[in-house]
C-alpha cells in the first residue's frame, strides 16, 4: 500500500495483511524506490493499482498554475510513474496486471473539473498505450467510475440537492460505493480477466 500519508498506508496495509510505503506519486524517483521496495518485501510484483487521486471544482479559468500542476501531477503523472516503475518488474517475471483508476469525467467532462477531467482522459489514453506496448506479458486496464462515495465526494453526497443531481445523472440512479469499484479492479487483476 503506497500513500503519501504514512498512517493511512499503515492502516490499510494492516487491514489487508500487506506492507506500507510512504510516497508522493508525483516524485518519480520515490515511486521507483517504493515499487522496488514493495516487490522485494513481497517476493515479487504481479499487480499494480494506480489509484491515487485528487480533485477540486471551480471554473476552468479560475485554476492557478499550482492547482493545475497538482491535479495533473497526482492524477496523470503519478499513474505514469507507477506504470514505469512496476512494468519492468512484471515483464521480467513474465506476467502482470496494471489497473489504472480513471474517471467517467475523462470520457465526458463536467463543468468545474477541467484539469481533473483532462488528467483522467490522459490516464485513459496512457492505459491504452501501455496495454499495446506491454502486451501480451502485462495486461493494462482502466476503470472509469462515475459518482462513487469516497472522501473526495463526501461534499457532494452530504448535500441533498447535489446528491440527488448526481443520482439523477447516473443510469443506476444512485451513488456507487468504493467496494463496487474494488470488485471490478480485483476482477481485472485476476486470472479471470486474462
Amino acid at each position: 500500500v503506497l500513500d503519501r500519508n504514512e498512517a493511512s498506508a499503515a492502516e490499510v496495509a494492516e487491514e489487508v495483511g500487506g506492507h506500507a510505503f510512504t510516497v508522493d506519486v508525483r516524485d518519480a524517483e520515490a515511486m521507483t524506490v517504493a515499487i522496488h521496495s514493495a516487490a522485494e518485501a513481497m517476493g515479487g510484483l504481479t499487480d499494480l493499482v494506480n489509484n491515487a487521486g485528487v480533485g477540486t471544482a471551480k471554473p476552468l479559468l479560475d485554476y492557478t498554475d499550482k492547482e493545475w500542476a497538482l491535479l495533473i501531477g497526482v492524477n496523470l503523472t503519478g499513474t505514469f510513474h507507477g506504470i514505469r516503475a512496476a512494468a519492468p518488474i512484471m515483464v521480467a517475471a513474465g506476467r502482470g496486471s496494471i489497473v489504472n483508476n480513471a474517471s467517467l469525467t475523462g470520457l465526458r467532462p463536467t463543468r468545474g473539473e477541467g484539469p481533473y477531467s483532462a488528467a483522467k482522459a490522459g490516464v485513459l489514453n496512457l492505459t491504452q498505450t501501455a496495454a499495446l506496448e506491454l502486451a501480451p506479458v502485462v495486461r493494462v486496464n482502466a476503470v472509469a467510475p462515475g459518482m462513487i462515495h469516497t472522501p473526495l465526494t463526501d461534499i457532494v453526497v452530504a448535500n441533498e440537492s447535489w446528491r440527488k443531481a448526481a443520482e439523477h445523472g447516473t443510469p443506476a440512479g444512485r451513488v456507487g460505493t468504493a467496494d463496487e469499484v474494488a470488485e471490478v479492479i480485483a476482477f481485472l487483476s485476476s486470472d479471470y480477466a486474462s
